[in-house]
């Protein structure tokens, strides 16, 4: 069921930033998903991925263009 919630989320916030490139999309959704903290780190794994898709930050991401707050890498 994540893909649907994921495609859907990134088609919104595409509709908020058109001339944004897909990869600058998929980078937002990437380093603004919060890993639940049941599975104790904060780095993508095999049962979660990269972990629940966070819309406002990742939004957040794009306006203000600045990626310094986020963990190392999505």
């Amino acid at each position: 069921m994540a893909s649907p919630h994921v495609a859907g989320i990134a088609a919104l916030i595409w509709s908020h930033h058109p001339s944004k490139s897909a990869a600058k999309v998929c980078s937002a959704l990437g380093w603004s998903a919060a890993m639940p903290k049941e599975y104790g780190n904060n780095v993508k794994n095999n049962f979660v991925g990269y972990g629940a898709v966070n819309a406002k930050n990742a939004l957040a991401l794009l306006e203000w263009g600045d990626f310094s707050g986020c963990r190392d890498q999505p």
